[in-house]
């Protein structure tokens, strides 16, 4: 599948992605609940108006403890085949994404689509199989409003869809909708292992902070597959 071009950021989106004790710093990346950075403030921070190396991201960040390439933890574990997700819709935000498979560079940090667009972990479930399947997205970037600027306002009920390229589409419930300062992110929670089909949607929120170019938390959607 032919994916568009990516920007990287530095740190990983998506914690323990690897043995104990090399997980990732929490990902730093746009987004806000509640606030969009300023146009002065995102200019100040980003070193060329939406250059390639700009930390303009989607929402989300992790690091702890559960492995990526655990197959108890990893769902999908990584694989080529079988079914993607290629769509996704909250229909009470009236969000609508193309989502593209992402990954992890050679030095561990997470390659993130475009802000128009949400990325699908490979390393975690594919959306309706058991386990967490983890999307994440930017709030905003330069040119200001991205892919997750409204996903801080899910609330619990909402309405979840994701469609895959065999054209099966999945529905989630919104379980709930938590607020962690990065350094606190529940690595744990977002990508351990599941006895059920569960779904992860990440962005960033909080205060926009000028110097390391970064909202202070990540606001993390939890929902689980409606019957």
């Amino acid at each position: 599948m032919a994916q568009p071009a990516q920007h990287v950021i530095d740190a990983a989106l998506l914690g323990p992605l690897g043995p104990p004790g090399t997980e990732p710093e929490p990902w730093r990346g746009p987004g806000s609940a509640g606030r969009l950075a300023t146009t002065e403030e995102r200019e100040a921070a980003t070193p060329s108006a939406a250059g390639e190396d700009a930390e303009v991201p989607p929402a989300a960040s992790p690091a702890s403890a559960v492995a990526a390439d655990t197959p108890s933890a990893a769902g999908n574990d990584g694989r080529d085949d079988g079914p993607e997700p290629v769509h996704l819709r909250l229909p009470a935000q009236s969000l609508e994404a193309e989502v593209v498979p992402v990954a992890l560079d050679d030095e561990r940090r997470l390659e993130v689509p475009e802000a128009h667009l949400a990325g699908w972990y490979t390393h975690r479930s594919v959306p309706g199989a058991v386990g967490p399947a983890v999307i994440v997205g930017h709030v905003d970037g330069p040119d200001g409003p991205a892919v997750f600027f409204d996903l801080p306002e899910a609330e619990p009920g909402d309405t979840v869809e994701v469609v895959l390229d065999d054209d099966l589409e999945v529905t989630y419930e919104v379980d709930r909708v938590e607020v962690h300062p990065k350094e606190a992110f529940p690595t744990d929670a977002v990508y351990g292992p599941t006895d059920e089909p569960e779904l992860r949607l990440i962005t960033c929120g909080g205060p926009f902070d000028p110097v390391s170019r970064s909202y202070r938390d990540n606001v993390i959607v939890f929902a689980q597959q409606r019957e």
